[in-house]
């Protein structure tokens, strides 16, 4: 595992990325799976349902799911659909958004960590890294199964700095919703959020920049974002 560069640098210490929403525009995806998973059960999810509560509210699916009646013996097969169906639309369907392939090969190319930071279960990040080949850009990948809190709680992000041995406001996060940029905040790391036509009605208050694209990206602004958050820290 690449470690950070060293604390008087101007580099970012590491970039940590999200991934639904960020790599991939895969949040209508889960939320499309969700609604066939839960007919199968018995039970009725409206897509906006999902986005309101649980992309852009921060709210568990399953506490959704639950609220309708599910029962808890119930949620395992529901899941199990779910992933299913996910991960058939991802490798049938699924593109990367505009710029994160460049942006990813620029920080490697210098030498700048890069962490996946995600809230989705470990099977989706697999898939997803696997089907576009980004793991080896990854110096760690976090899903939301490595931890007992999720976004918008800062604990991926400071589980994240600490496993390269990095300084939060040596970082920066991108996001694409409010519950991540919360979250990146809320662990003292400067955030660029990058909104998606299914989270950008959301309160991005706290982002250091909101940009319409990972193309707009760049290691300079990242080390631009870096020098004013430690100038006012």
């Amino acid at each position: 595992m690449r470690s950070a560069p060293l604390p008087g640098s101007s580099l970012p210490h590491a970039v940590f990325f999200d991934m639904d929403g960020l790599l991939v525009d895969s949040e209508p995806v889960h939320a499309a799976a969700y609604v066939v998973a839960f007919e199968r059960a018995g039970l009725a999810l409206h897509p906006d349902e999902y986005r309101t509560h649980v992309t852009l509210g921060g709210g568990s699916i399953r506490d959704l799911y639950a609220a309708k009646g599910g029962s808890a013996a119930g949620w395992p097969e529901l899941f199990e659909c779910k992933c299913e169906l996910f991960a058939k639309q991802v490798r049938e369907e699924m593109e990367l958004l505009p710029g994160v392939s460049e942006l990813l090969q620029a920080l490697a190319d210098r030498g700048i960590p890069c962490l996946l930071a995600t809230g989705s279960g470990r099977a989706n990040a697999t898939v997803i890294l696997e089907r576009f080949g980004l793991r080896p850009y990854f110096a760690a990948v976090l899903s939301g199964e490595d931890v007992s809190r999720a976004k918008p709680d800062p604990e991926i992000f400071l589980k994240a700095a600490s496993l390269i041995g990095a300084s939060p406001a040596g970082c920066v996060s991108l996001e694409d919703s409010p519950k991540g940029v919360r979250a990146a905040t809320g662990a003292g790391i400067s955030c660029i959020a990058v909104p998606t036509s299914w989270t950008r009605t959301g309160d991005f208050t706290g982002a250091a920049l909101v940009v319409h694209s990972l193309q707009q990206v760049t290691p300079l602004l990242l080390e631009e974002i870096v020098h004013k958050h430690l100038a006012r820290s």
